[in-house]
């Protein structure tokens, strides 16, 4: 009995030694004693609280520790025309559910296991370890294929593969018949379609664990998941966002609807930029609404009901008639169709296709070879200015012909692809040329595309002039993820720091070439993520509301017959459909590159000075800051928008007025001034020349740099040696240390791997068990130690340093208000030190490395290189 006593004592005694050990090699009795200690003084009302905040900033980084997956329900949408056989809509819906089924094996399989372990911010990799995933699965099963197609030719088969009739029609044959055979033409020849990419059963389970890793990543960073999303799309949260623009079908038509009409699969309305998602919410329902009475009133209840998507329906011959009770709907609810509502067709090209003949039946009984079908779809469209974009009026294959549509209508309407390009994935890999263009691009979030593939195919294709519509898998969804992703990543936030008011805009080339110079828009340029390098110009346009003039740093766009105007909303440059320069009295071109504006002001500076007067004499955009007794009538979700919709100028919000800017923001005066409704016309302009030249005295005591082109720069590329590692910019070492103070050592080996400083940048940012607080105390040394023995073993660096003195160094950077001053080097706010937003941490830091390098010569004495203050 004493045995057993004392063998229990033994064991409880070895159980407390290993607690003890556990908790010390964790520090958990130290945090466990720093915090109660501090929160007896802070005395916070809620306890656990506090403490649950506290252990949660030392809690090591969250990792995909289980993917499960269910069927929660079962969709019945159907991507098969109404018309369908019975036998084939059942045929379809069992290779659905065999789909899900498949799909659910795989997430709850193999993808759950090539997941554990991975951190779910780190997008690129999750896409990267799926995608892999599928390749391996699909080699194995394209390598079981061929194994029984070689058995099966061993045992006397030819292993081919009935081909399909939609197989057939590609070579020109469709259904086993010629038209050669008939006598009446000779044999049509058809550019084939490109052949179908064949997925695996599951695969839409990549697109899935893809949007799975990305909301948990949103969750886990206790962040909205549209914020989430900005960040991994542009490297940082915008400071604005704005909300996307819904494209709502409101009828259903084509081959698969009642009636002759073959050539509009889809009529949709789209709301103007701008308008409070609220109000085009509401203005959609009404226009379905309407349209539905309509249709019940020439033909009865049944017109009313809808198909799987919800679309109405309607026996229609011509596309006319669709148009035309669109065009009355919007105006029904006073709105000007064109101008505060649009039209958009879907016209599914590829589906009406005869490739026996080689025509495109329009309508029942009416068919178009492509030269022909051009020339319809431009007197159609010329007939209904209130279409704003079409998508896929013919196959990719009509490339000479859909180009020449394009030359058509294009200034007036988006020519938009939807089955023109590969999926996401292999869009990254295929080269755009000048044979075939859109204006917009339709990428699906489904399938096999990553979030990765998509935020990259959209800035692929933005930089190629193309609007983005993001859609789905057919059919309805209470999903919101498509619109905080679309929220996300159609901006250009870089813009808004550079925007500044002016009383005129430069009206000759060579005016125009010295404000460019003055911008410095080619450096942001080269940083930004907007569009290429060289295609992020200097502009001088309307601001949104058209009653001011705006100098702008921006990609440039083609302009169709409208003046160009920057939506401090959007950041981007749009046409402005409220002024159109194709009536002036010197017009200008269908279509003009936006940063060419010069041309305009050239020979109508006065039209666009008298158009800015009457808009400012009316108040319009001028009426931002409505009082709260005029608001309460307003939704918050109104509110909201119309906040967001308020410009920015210089970051500076447009509600500040004249009497909140005080000494200290005395240059942002003009701005407010600007923007008082109660500014008179008459009142002198804006001298900025003279504030230019009145903190000339200011500007002259510092040495402004930014970006990597620059020796002072922490991207600047140069080799250097610190505890006997070598590294290849300052960023490197800061960011190394970084990841070995928080003990993150996968992170450190991964960054002394990359040479990109961006690449640096972005791994230290995702440095696991990061800690604010230790960071934020060592920091400056490291940067500090970096810096020194950066430009004390690199002589020719050392010696553009010791240049500088005795200017202080200051990082201009409009992003950076922590290491840089938060500001443009052209911007006035940077020329005197109280005007600054940022703290100029790393100009400091720069500043007291070359004054201690300057001692350490002069220490040296008569006998040291005295060459070294040769300044």
């Amino acid at each position: 009995m004493a045995s057993a006593s004392t063998r229990e004592a033994r064991e409880k005694y070895e159980l407390k030694q290993k607690a003890v050990k556990y908790y010390d090699q964790n520090g958990v009795p130290k945090k466990m004693e720093e915090i109660l200690n501090s929160m007896f003084y802070d005395n916070p009302d809620d306890v656990y609280g506090h403490l649950a905040n506290y252990f949660a900033e030392h809690a090591k980084t969250p990792l995909i520790s289980q993917l499960s997956a269910a069927v929660v329900s079962s969709s019945s949408n159907s991507s098969l025309p109404e018309n369908t056989k019975p036998e084939d809509r059942e045929e379809e819906d069992k290779a659905r559910e065999a789909g899900v089924e498949a799909a659910i094996a795989l997430l709850n399989g193999d993808i759950n296991t090539r997941l554990q372990g991975v951190d779910p911010a780190l997008q690129s990799d999750v896409d990267k370890i799926l995608m892999k995933l599928y390749e391996e699965l699909k080699a194995e099963e394209d390598e079981r294929l061929a194994k029984e197609a070689a058995e099966q030719a061993a045992l006397g088969g030819d292993g081919a593969t009935p081909v399909k009739e939609e197989d057939a029609s590609v070579s020109g044959k469709k259904g086993g018949k010629s038209s050669a055979k008939k006598g009446k033409s000779v044999a049509v020849v058809v550019v084939p379609d490109e052949p179908k990419e064949k997925l695996l059963p599951g695969a839409e389970s990549i697109c899935v664990a893809s949007r799975a890793a990305c909301t948990a990543a949103s969750a886990v960073r206790e962040e909205p998941l549209y914020q989430h999303i900005a960040t991994l799309r542009f490297g940082e949260i915008p400071k604005d966002m704005r909300v996307p623009i819904p494209m709502v079908t409101i009828i259903q038509s084509g081959r698969s609807a009642p009636g002759k009409l073959n050539c509009v699969k889809e009529f949709m309305v789209v709301p103007k930029p701008g308008m409070p998602i609220a109000d085009s919410l509401k203005y959609c329902q009404k226009i379905y609404s309407y349209v539905a009475k309509t249709l019940v009133t020439k033909s009865g209840m049944a017109a009313q009901y809808g198909n799987d998507i919800g679309a109405l329906c309607p026996s229609y011959d011509k596309p006319e008639q669709g148009l035309d009770i669109l065009q009355d709907a919007i105006t029904s609810l006073e709105l000007t169709p064109g101008e505060d509502f649009f039209i958009a067709l879907n016209l599914a090209g590829k589906e009406i296709f005869d490739y026996e003949k080689g025509k495109y039946e329009v309508m029942g009984g009416q068919q178009k070879v492509p030269e022909d079908l051009v020339e319809f779809w431009v007197e159609l469209l010329g007939r209904y200015p209130s279409v704003v974009a079409i998508i896929d009026p013919m196959r990719k294959q009509e490339k000479e012909h859909w180009m020449r549509l394009c030359d058509r209508v294009s200034d007036k309407c988006y020519v938009i692809g939807n089955h023109t390009y590969p999926r996401p994935g292999l869009l990254l890999e295929e080269e755009l040329t000048e044979e075939f263009k859109t204006s917009g691009t339709v990428l699906k979030l489904d399938q096999i595309n990553t979030i990765t593939d998509i935020l990259e195919s959209a800035k692929k294709m933005e930089d190629a002039e193309n609007q983005i519509v993001l859609t789905t898998c057919y059919g309805e969804t209470t999903d919101t993820f498509l619109a905080d992703m679309v929220s996300a990543s159609m901006m250009c936030p870089e813009s808004i720091p550079t925007v500044s008011i002016v009383p005129r805009c430069p009206s000759n080339a060579m005016e125009w070439k010295l404000a460019a110079e003055r911008k410095k828009c080619d450096v942001l340029g080269k940083i930004q993520n907007c569009t290429e390098e060289d295609k992020f110009m200097y502009h001088c346009v309307l601001n949104r509301d058209a009653t001011m003039l705006l100098e702008v740093c921006a990609p440039m766009h083609y302009m169709s017959g409208y003046c160009a105007r920057f939506s401090e909303l959007h950041k981007r440059i749009f046409n402005d459909p409220a002024l159109d320069c194709a009536k002036f009295d010197s017009p200008c071109p269908t279509r003009f590159q936006s940063n060419e504006s010069y041309k305009l002001h050239e020979e109508n500076e006065e039209e666009i000075k008298r158009n800015i007067d009457e808009k400012r004499d009316a108040g319009v955009g001028f009426n931002e800051n409505k009082s709260q007794e005029d608001s309460t009538d307003q939704t918050a979700e109104t509110k909201d928008t119309e906040r967001m919709e308020a410009p920015v100028i210089n970051n500076y919000p447009n509600k500040e007025t004249r009497e909140n800017c005080d000494e200290r923001k005395r240059l942002n005066d003009e701005i407010c001034g600007q923007t008082d409704a109660n500014k008179s016309r008459e009142s002198k302009p804006i001298d900025r020349e003279r504030d230019r030249y009145r903190l000339e005295d200011e500007k002259e005591k510092y040495e402004y740099f930014w970006q990597k082109h620059s020796v002072f720069s922490q991207w600047y590329p140069c080799t250097f040696v610190i505890d006997g590692i070598t590294y290849n910019c300052a960023e490197q070492y800061m960011m190394h240390q970084k990841a070995e103070i928080m003990g993150d050592e996968d992170s450190a080996k991964a960054i002394m791997t990359l040479d990109d400083p961006s690449e640096i940048k972005k791994r230290g940012r995702y440095v696991k068990n990061f800690n604010q607080d230790i960071w934020g105390a060592c920091s400056q040394e490291i940067v500090k130690r970096g810096n020194m023995e950066k430009f004390s073993q690199n002589e020719e660096l050392k010696q553009q340093l010791l240049w500088t003195h005795p200017k202080t160094l200051v990082e201009a950077s409009p992003y950076d208000q922590i290491w840089g001053i938060g500001l443009s080097e052209d911007d006035p706010k940077a020329w005197n030190k109280l005007t600054w937003r940022g703290k100029n941490l790393l100009g400091e830091i720069l500043t007291t490395v070359r004054e201690k390098l300057r001692r350490d010569i002069e220490n040296a004495g008569p006998y040291g290189d005295s060459n070294d203050l040769d300044l």
